[in-house]
């Protein structure tokens, strides 16, 4: 792009006024006339002629790097019917991806560079999946509740299981409820319930549940599993510069108000696995929960969220608390990695889900 860029350049710079704007003419006809014939061709081409699809995928690349110095108003997007966006699905499932996953590109209108790279990549996932028997219709990895697994395979400690009277009582009066993690005198660890208050700062908790963290059907989680939780809600940050936003965020948006990170650490939080009633019993009660999740996630202070692909990510920056195995902080991706920490987290999991 920069050749080409340093090449129109050149062009404007050696040309007259009137012989420049011919050129532009000029091109702008040829543009218009390849988008036609290209068009027609990635329609028709045959479904096994590889190489003409990689032939058409290099002209639609070639189009938009013209596009962007021409400053055209039409350009060519991706469509499952053309053979180029096939080579690129059939890129992306060879890489891993789910087939149920890739519906977005039906719906989601995209430029073929940006296909082409996120066809270039693995999507995060869990050490668990595996998508080859996944279909259009249906993720066979991420469906079904399982039971959630333990921090560590030798890990064999009792479940924390939430006090469901009270859970029961605070939906079944309309309200919200909240989960403190707290500890006994012998350092046993307990969760306590707490109904919501226009004056209660918690953090909304959503998860993958086919990562077998933090999702169950029995109201509880292994204790490790809620020790893990609580570090991370106790690692959350407390002052403006921890989150490392205001490096970059003004450059991007200069307009919009600031951001600014919680005060304090917030020990309340709503997760479904505990304030949802998951017994067949409390089935009116569970669907009075399941239709107050937009409060909910309206009314948190932030929103954490835990996706086991998403977790693995390295972005680029390595805190001191982090690499000397102490608590992780929170912190903005750099420039330099700041497309590909965006475009994994378009492929994550917790993306496909339905809020």
């Amino acid at each position: 792009m920069s050749e080409l860029k340093t090449r129109w350049r050149r062009l404007r710079d050696t040309l007259s006024t009137d012989a420049y704007e011919q050129k532009r003419k000029e091109l702008k006809q040829c543009f218009d006339l390849v988008l036609v014939v290209l068009a027609h061709i990635d329609q028709l081409a045959e479904a096994g002629d590889a190489e003409l699809s990689l032939v058409i995928l290099s002209v639609h690349v070639l189009m938009y790097l013209i596009y962007d110095i021409f400053d055209s108003a039409k350009l060519l997007k991706t469509c499952l019917k053309s053979k180029s966006t096939q080579l690129l699905v059939r890129r992306m499932l060879k890489n891993g991806w789910c087939r149920k996953r890739l519906n977005f590109i039906k719906s989601t209108s995209m430029f073929y560079p940006t296909l082409y790279f996120m066809s270039s990549f693995r999507p995060p996932q869990g050490k668990h999946e595996n998508h080859q028997s996944c279909t259009p219709a249906k993720c066979f990895v991420t469906t079904g509740l399982v039971d959630p697994f333990h921090r560590t395979n030798s890990c064999k400690c009792q479940d924390v299981v939430v006090p469901l009277e009270e859970v029961l009582k605070i939906v079944a009066a309309g309200g919200i409820p909240l989960i403190r993690i707290g500890r006994s005198p012998s350092e046993e660890i307990s969760l306590e319930v707490v109904p919501y208050t226009r004056t209660t700062r918690f953090t909304a908790i959503s998860h993958v549940w086919a990562d077998r963290q933090l999702g169950s059907a029995t109201n509880g989680l292994p204790t490790c599993q809620v020790e893990y939780l609580g570090s991370m809600l106790a690692a959350l940050p407390r002052q403006v510069g921890d989150w490392r936003l205001r490096d970059w965020l003004p450059q991007r948006s200069p307009t919009s108000d600031p951001i600014e990170p919680p005060s304090r650490t917030y020990e309340f939080f709503w997760l479904d696995t505990f304030c949802i009633p998951q017994d067949s019993q409390h089935a009116e009660l569970k669907y009075k929960a399941i239709g107050s999740m937009n409060l909910i996630y309206a009314a948190a202070a932030q929103t954490l969220v835990f996706d086991s692909g998403l977790q693995k990510l390295d972005a680029g920056q390595r805190p001191s608390s982090l690499a000397h195995g102490g608590r992780p902080t929170y912190y903005a991706p750099t420039d330099k990695n700041l497309v590909d920490v965006l475009a994994h987290l378009c492929a994550s999991n917790w993306m496909g889900r339905a809020w």
